[in-house]
């Protein structure tokens, strides 16, 4: 586990089994990313479901293990695919549930601290309109 990472767990550790027990509108399964090389940039994709029975809205993201994070979607135009940042955030409908998947939505993180390894774990802020911020943990795997 990275220096970042070890000095980050056990805190986050705690919070994360108290979002899990808190019955929030918002659950999100499935989180990893791509190992990724110096200074990146790196992938995280996830699943996010609102549980809850009304609208809410990804408007963010950040991470210790980065300089920045932004939302992108891949686009596919006269044969050529492309990522584009996201404006605004994404909407989530109550039920509806997001995949940030490769070739379609997922979350860049430009500016890493340290390569990302397979099997190292880093912790993700996510920030929503209604349900403010969440924390997850990522896994690097290919």
């Amino acid at each position: 586990m990275s220096r970042v990472g070890r000095r980050l767990w056990a805190p986050v550790s705690v919070l994360l089994l108290l979002a899990a027990c808190s019955g929030a509108a918002i659950r999100v399964d499935q989180a990893w990313a791509r190992p990724a090389a110096g200074s990146g940039p790196g992938a995280v994709y996830l699943s996010i479901r609102n549980g809850g029975d009304q609208p809410d809205r990804l408007i963010g993201a950040r991470s210790a293990c980065c300089a920045t994070i932004e939302i992108h979607r891949t686009q596919v135009r006269d044969g050529r695919m492309s990522m584009l940042p996201v404006q605004g955030g994404i909407v989530l409908a109550p039920g509806a549930t997001l995949e940030l998947a490769p070739g379609g939505y997922h979350m860049m993180l430009f500016g890493l601290h340290e390569p990302l390894r397979v099997g190292m774990r880093f912790v993700v802020t996510l920030e929503f309109e209604q349900n403010g911020e969440i924390l997850v943990e990522i896994e690097v795997r290919r």
